[in-house]
């Protein structure tokens, strides 16, 4: 779930000013349209951010409020330069709305305990003025000039609906006439309120609907919006938020961002499209042939449309889907791929196999329905208690329903009739504590002769196969359901290495071949992303980097001992997004890593502090979350990068990148040109 929000600036089409939180990273500014981005943290308590909120006269009072995901809320009058504390940190701020009437310093914000709370001086000073019993959180508030006039908001909430209440708080009137769906997400007022007295807002499971007297009844306005059943089973809302166009009164366009994507309405919200149907997905997974060098063959994954794969080096491409599920999130080719075209794929449910180049697949069930997953998972769903903060202030995605043992008759109670929703849920039940959700896929460098591979998951678990993939045990089971990654030492035939990392159970190391585990390293107790790289030459120099909350850590004594390596940016908690060791690693001592927000950086025995490579990458907002070396780089010092949806290339040993051309998504318009890939110059 998404635990940030990004605001603009009403005067945005003069000073192009956006504001971003994060969950751990604190508030980014960007004043060139979301090109270039700079913290703005200064006095801010804590990094942990949701909701923001900018003034409606900020180009003159330059006010922005940001609330703590754990807490507290704080202000801003110079453009987020300088931060001050203006609410306490025990209350759970979950949406904020200025008044939009003469008097711009009136401020309602409402918290995760259906409390409303009112500033009448730009929020220096609050009152606590209403609550909604038996509401959950306040999710959204808003306020039509003519509500303003009579001092009257509209306030969603996660289990009431909408429920209309006066400024001193002495009067609360359901305003959920037409929405049977209680757990509402997002209002938005329309641009030409003052012609069509129209204000929209958004439910967790049903949509959009309309208003035009204020509150007193809503139409539901959802033809073709669409829902997927991983929202469900993720415990997530499949539509978080509405947003008109600015000229809504001449173009009558509006946009949902929802689970299953962005949706477009030109109609005012009378039919919907969907707009990610024509475009690739996040790529999960890139995989070079054996002797790219020679064949130059390239697969990669989507997390939406597939699998694509390329025999001359991304200048033309072919779908390799059919028999494949869409959300994919690993590829790789059989180190015999030459004589055998195999190819294996993975997706958060299964295994899949190709024997015939990709036009065929086989779906290999993985070894995840044992009782325990199965009681883990539902345990976490059905019966976790709430330790952490109500979901509700978790930016502009808000959880309502099942977070406890009531929450299952809330559910039911609250928005889940019909047979559809009851045929989901079934589902859900039934099928989700057993998913493996399987990520990477890790061939033995010996498979050719011992048919040996690994699947490591986003469970805790690790699966090993010794027949080439047609069946599959589980060989790690960790205590808590949790990301783990693995690397292979590339003289496993004889040396049977293998090295795990967790998020909080440490780093482990195998000398059979996973049988058996050792712990050679204690984790911190806080998940964060991870990434792990092991030294082609690990047979001599004994090398393995690991990412996590500690930063970058090395070993060159096989997990005896330990260090913390510096690079730039490390004292800011910007997390590792990729590591990469060339194979070339034993002679200049190269790598790579790539570094959210920042860029990619380089060290070697040459230069033996991490300085910054390919800079035309991060100039143009792209950040490595997967670099694949070609086997043959010490020839032809080529690899290859993805950035969300983009798939580059280098050339040149990392120093320049290209954007290459993929099936659906073209770069930039110059990559609908002649031209193989357009560049990414550096500075």
């Amino acid at each position: 779930m998404s635990r940030h929000s990004i605001e603009a600036s009403p005067s945005y089409h003069t000073d192009h000013t956006l504001f971003l939180s994060t969950n751990g990273n604190g508030v980014y500014r960007s004043t060139d349209r979301g090109w270039s981005w700079e913290k703005v943290n200064h006095g801010l308590d804590q990094l942990r951010i949701g909701r923001l909120a900018i003034s409606p006269r900020y180009a003159a009072d330059q006010t922005i409020l940001a609330a703590g995901i754990s807490g507290g809320l704080y202000k801003s009058h110079n453009r987020g330069e300088v931060w001050h504390q203006i609410h306490d940190q025990d209350v759970v701020i979950t949406a904020i709305h200025f008044f939009s009437h003469p008097e711009m310093s009136e401020i309602v914000m409402g918290d995760n305990r259906g409390r409303l709370y009112h500033s009448a001086d730009l929020g220096e000073t609050w009152r606590l003025y209403a609550e909604v019993k038996n509401s959950g959180g306040i999710t959204a508030i808003t306020s039509s000039p003519r509500l303003a006039a009579k001092r009257e908001v509209l306030c969603g909430t996660e289990k009431s609906g909408i429920v209309k209440i006066t400024a001193d708080g002495s009067t609360q009137v359901d305003a959920s006439r037409g929405i049977p769906d209680k757990s509402v997400t997002s209002f938005a007022l329309s641009p030409a309120y003052a012609s069509d007295a129209t204000i929209f807002a958004t439910t967790w499971f049903d949509g959009v609907y309309r208003t035009v007297d204020d509150g007193q009844t809503w139409q539901k306005l959802s033809d073709g919006l669409k829902t997927d059943p991983q929202a469900l089973a993720m415990n997530l809302p499949h539509f978080t938020l509405v947003r008109p166009s600015p000229n809504f009164a001449s173009d009558h366009t509006l946009f949902v961002a929802g689970f299953d994507g962005l949706f477009q309405s030109s109609d005012a919200a009378q039919t919907w499209s969907s707009l990610e149907a024509g475009t690739l997905g996040r790529i999960e997974g890139i995989a070079l042939s054996p002797l790219y060098d020679t064949d130059g063959t390239i697969a990669f994954s989507t997390y939406r449309l597939g699998a694509f794969l390329s025999s001359d080096r991304g200048r033309t491409w072919r779908s390799v889907s059919q028999g494949l599920g869409s959300r994919l999130s690993d590829v790789a080719f059989s180190s015999q791929y030459a004589s055998d075209h195999t190819i294996f794929a993975t997706s958060t449910y299964s295994f899949y196999k190709s024997t015939a180049n990709g036009t065929s697949w086989e779906p290999i069930e993985l070894p995840s329905r044992d009782w325990q997953s199965f009681m883990e998972g539902v345990q976490r769903r059905l019966f976790k208690t709430s330790a952490r903060p109500s979901p509700a202030v978790t930016g502009d995605v808000h959880l309502a329903g099942v977070r406890d043992a009531h929450g299952l008759f809330d559910a039911l109670r609250k928005g889940w009739q019909g047979a559809e929703r009851q045929l989901t849920m079934l589902w859900y039940f039934m099928t989700k504590p057993w998913t493996p959700h399987a990520q990477e896929i890790l061939l033995s460098p010996a498979f050719a002769t011992d048919q040996t591979m690994y699947i490591s998951t986003g469970t805790n678990r690790i699966f090993r196969s010794r027949d080439g993939g047609h069946k599959w045990s589980t060989i790690w089971k960790g205590r808590k359901r949790q990301q783990v990654v693995m690397v292979i030492s590339p003289d496993f035939a004889t040396d049977r290495t293998l090295f795990l990392s967790t998020a909080t159970n440490g780093v482990y190391k195998s000398l059979d071949g996973g049988d058996t585990w050792q712990a050679v390293r204690r984790a911190s107790k806080r998940p964060y992303r991870l990434g792990i790289a092991i030294s082609p030459n690990y047979t001599n120099d004994q090398t393995v980097l690991i990412s996590n909350v500690e930063g970058l850590i090395k070993t060159t004594d096989s997990g005896k001992s330990w260090e913390i390596m510096d690079y730039p940016y490390r004292h800011e908690q910007s997390p590792i997004e990729a590591i990469a060791m060339p194979p070339t690693y034993a002679d200049d001592g190269r790598i790579l890593i790539s570094v959210r927000g920042k860029g990619l950086y380089q060290y070697d025995r040459e230069q033996p502090t991490f300085t910054p490579t390919g800079r035309g990458l991060i100039d143009n907002n792209y950040v490595l979350d997967t670099i694949v070396f070609s086997p043959a780089f010490a020839r032809d010092n080529t690899l290859y990068g993805a950035s969300q949806e983009a798939l580059l290339r280098s050339t040149d040993g990392a120093r320049t990148w290209q954007l290459v051309a993929t099936p659906l998504y073209p770069p930039t318009p110059k990559a609908l040109s002649h031209q193989e890939a357009t560049p990414v110059n550096q500075p």
